[in-house]
């Protein structure tokens, strides 16, 4: 079936060419402020004028190569991707700066372009709608139910705002980081006596890989390290493309309280008491959470960019690395993953912050005789191997690698296995999961 084309209706899709202008002249007023701004809560296709995405893309370019942003270098910058002339040239350039009057007015002119998105949006899924019912030979209930989830996909959809799970304890968040000794680099401890001893916590500028086969534990191990980050007053947020932030969060204060919350039609009052306790204390954590949906890399930087200079972020988690997408297009998937892969270090580095990503293991780790699971299984790409700092893989200790064995409800064995390690030696920890809880518990001793 066709993709829907809303440019066939009758009348032009909503949009304003004056807000977008507004938007990109604001940049030029103060780009050092504005433009990780417009990266981080305008995706290009927002901008209905195919000249303003362009010139976005040539904003995105700047920022990348840390260079300051004006009428010169932008147009410099479309001049090498040879887009200056469709873009109306300097002259346009030059226009822009004087659509708006100042930066101040940014935040007005920003709203007004994702409104005008979300209406094309919506333009968009209503078009796909009506020609669903003409062509794709669906029963009525199926075409009704694949719309209805994309109409309600697009009202939870997130344009740029982040969740927190207190948002008054990031004002603080400075006042409670921890004042490091002298001039030494002071790194975060995961709470895993024997991984803080061998591998020093979790450091700086390092990107941390956490790769495993489906249902292993991998999400509860980064929020387990998440949270325990957080109790020790860093910011950490998460930015989850497998669960919504409300499953991740549900999921965390089920464990803490031992309670199944899928039963929860079930629970006794003890029950609902436990979760709204651990609910409470995991509510005074600071803990940011982003879902927005297929979120691209590219955003995920700027986002991540304003989070460190606004609540001082120290750790982040991607969960996970296969879900994300790029603004740069590849002609194969294994280019995009390695693209996405020096971002998300490049991100550790620039903001001298800790990444933990997630990564699925391919399923060559899971046939039989193929013995310890390695890095290089890694899905898509070897070049997570390369720029990963830390890299852990997760597999049970007890073979049991079928979809029947995975998850049963009781603790089984994993094995924590630190392949690489830039900093220090590799090792292995033998641990406890427990599904209930969410949590691991390492029963290796420190050597």
């Amino acid at each position: 079936m066709r993709p829907a084309d809303i440019s066939k209706l009758d009348r032009l899709p909503p949009h304003s060419i004056e807000a977008e202008q507004g938007v990109l002249g604001c940049c030029f007023h103060d780009p050092q402020e504005i433009v990780p701004r417009l990266l981080a809560e305008i995706p290009a296709d927002a901008f209905y004028d195919v000249r303003h995405q362009t010139i976005r893309h040539a904003f995105a370019d700047l920022e990348d190569r840390a260079t300051m942003a004006d009428v010169i270098t932008v147009s410099d910058a479309l001049t090498k991707r040879g887009e200056l002339e469709t873009c109306g040239g300097i002259g346009y350039l030059s226009g822009l700066y004087d659509a708006a009057p100042s930066a101040a007015n940014f935040r007005y002119y920003a709203e007004i372009v994702l409104e005008k998105h979300k209406l094309r949006l919506l333009l968009r899924a209503a078009t796909k709608a009506i020609q669903s019912v003409y062509e794709s030979g669906e029963p009525a209930e199926s075409v009704v139910a694949d719309h209805l989830a994309a109409i309600e996909a697009l009202t939870k959809a997130d344009l740029g705002r982040v969740e927190t799970a207190k948002q008054v304890l990031g004002r603080v968040i400075d006042r409670l980081q921890t004042v490091h000794q002298g001039t030494a680099v002071q790194s975060i401890k995961t709470g895993m006596d024997r991984y803080d001893h061998l591998a020093g916590g979790l450091w700086p500028s390092h990107l941390v890989l956490i790769a495993a086969r489906p249902s292993v534990g991998k999400t509860a191990l980064l929020m387990q390290l998440v949270e325990q980050a957080a109790r020790q007053a860093y910011p950490c947020v998460v930015f989850s493309e497998e669960m919504s932030s409300d499953q991740l969060v549900e999921r965390v204060a089920g464990g803490q309280a031992e309670t199944n919350t899928r039963e929860a039609h079930n629970w006794t009052q003890g029950d609902f008491t436990r979760f709204t306790a651990a609910a409470g204390r995991l509510a005074k954590l600071p803990i940011l959470l982003d879902d927005t949906p297929g979120i691209s890399v590219e955003r995920l930087r700027a986002t991540v960019k304003e989070l460190v200079k606004k609540h001082g972020v120290k750790v982040v988690g991607v969960d996970y690395i296969q879900l994300l997408t790029t603004e740069r297009s590849a002609d194969i998937r294994e280019q995009e993953i390695a693209h996405i892969s020096r971002t998300l270090k490049r991100i550790a580095r620039e903001n001298d912050i800790t990444v933990i990503a997630l990564s699925q293991l391919n399923r060559e780790s899971e046939k039989r005789g193929s013995g310890t699971p390695k890095l290089s299984q890694l899905r898509e790409s070897g070049a997570l191997e390369q720029d990963a700092d830390v890299g852990i893989l997760l597999y049970r200790q007890d073979g049991e690698e079928n979809e029947s064995a995975r998850y049963k409800g009781t603790p089984f064995p994993v094995v924590l296995d630190v392949q690489k390690n830039r900093f220090g030696g590799v090792f292995r920890s033998t641990c406890t999961f427990d599904p209930r809880r969410q949590q691991f518990t390492e029963t290796t001793e420190i050597q």
